[in-house]
């Protein structure tokens, strides 16, 4: 556990380091990429607060990419039911992690398909929301259905990786602060 708090600090200092100097979509695409690596996840997606409507989500960056064409992704930040565990969480401002049995009976994702993900289904999700010092929210990591690699075996998020994930998160809440 300690051997992955290193690799995502060292993720968070040498791809986020480029963000000045780079296109931060380039960015955000290497970030959520190497998440995705780090992690073992069929998805991670990086969504930030509109700068235009601050009452939606826009996605910025998801590996592996969304099909070209679908435009962007907008989720609307609003805790009710049906809406979405994305919005509810964005809404809420907390950090959740969720194993299978957890999502099945969700109020915000009963009965729903995840169809974003290519296998179909969800074993295991970790939102953790990028606040800025006044709590207010500026985005919101997504990751989802962690597995052992190599192995068919699907895993929840233990509490190691949401404290790795909320040490990347203060790191990107800094860039998005100071942009």
């Amino acid at each position: 556990e300690s051997e992955q708090l290193k690799r995502v600090f060292e993720l968070s200092r040498r791809r986020l380091s480029s963000f000045y100097l780079v296109d931060p979509k380039t960015v955000w695409e290497s970030v959520v990429k190497h998440l995705c690596e780090l992690f073992d996840c069929e998805l991670v997606s990086l969504f930030l607060v509109d700068e235009n409507d601050a009452s939606q989500l826009v996605l910025e960056s998801q590996h592996p990419p969304r099909p070209s064409g679908l435009g962007r992704l907008r989720v609307p930040i609003e805790s009710r039911s049906g809406a979405g565990l994305t919005s509810h969480v964005a809404a809420s401002g907390e950090t959740i992690s969720l194993n299978e049995s957890d999502i099945a009976s969700n109020v915000f994702v009963k009965d729903h398909k995840p169809t974003y993900l290519r296998s179909g289904l969800c074993y295991s999700v970790l939102y953790v929301p990028l606040k800025n010092r006044k709590s207010h929210l500026l985005g919101l990591l997504r990751l989802n259905n962690r597995s052992i690699t190599h192995t068919d075996r699907h895993v929840p998020f233990s509490n190691s990786d949401t404290l790795a994930m909320h040490l990347l998160a203060t790191h990107i809440v800094s860039l998005l602060e100071n942009r």
